[in-house]
């Protein structure tokens, strides 16, 4: 099996297909997330390995993200040279976490990998002269989260937030990183 066909499995598998093998108990949550491992916005499915809600899980996603800019730069000629640019990613972060605490109210702790499909577009325009760049790639980031989770053992609403930055891994060139103090807040609903 390919590297890309078992993420597949793996992500169709985390996303719910899988869950009717694990019964109908209060271990799931799915989320709506801004920021975080999931880039701007994305959304999100958590499963705990066991019916205590304290206890250890996996997380999958997918996330989105998307800039542009236009402006002027001066090239190494000292002459102005008007720009626009734009970049967007599709993420798919996995993550195994660790939810620690009270009944309803929890700190999360997690690490994980963040397969990313990138995608990039720049035009530049000097006097009579153009240009044109255009490229896309896969990449792959570590994630790593620290946070503060509500999740009632018997279902229902789900509220998180908490820093959830991404970090270049050791022999990959390819990668997103963000600020340490990259946050991230979901909504959601377990069941």
């Amino acid at each position: 099996m390919t590297s890309k066909n078992l993420l597949l499995t793996l992500l169709i598998f985390l996303t719910g297909f899988g869950s009717p093998i694990f019964g109908q108990s209060k271990r799931s949550s799915v989320t709506f997330d801004l920021g975080g491992s999931r880039a701007i916005i994305g959304v999100g499915y958590d499963y705990r390995f066991t019916k205590n809600v304290n206890n250890f899980g996996i997380n999958a996603g997918i996330g989105l993200f998307s800039i542009s800019a236009s402006g002027y730069t001066i090239n190494n000629k000292s002459e102005l040279v008007d720009v626009n640019s734009s970049i967007s990613a599709l993420l798919l972060p996995v993550m195994a976490n660790g939810l620690f605490g009270g009944r309803n109210h929890h700190f999360e702790l997690g690490i994980g990998l963040v397969p990313l499909f990138h995608s990039a577009d720049a035009n530049f325009h000097h006097d009579s002269k153009e240009g044109h760049f255009r490229g896309n790639g896969l990449g792959m980031s570590g994630t790593f989260l620290l946070g503060y989770r509500y999740q009632r053992p018997q279902g229902g609403f789900v509220f998180k937030a908490g820093l959830n930055p991404m970090f270049k891994l050791p022999g990959i060139d390819n990668y997103i990183a963000t600020s340490p103090f990259w946050p991230y807040i979901s909504l959601g609903y377990s069941f």
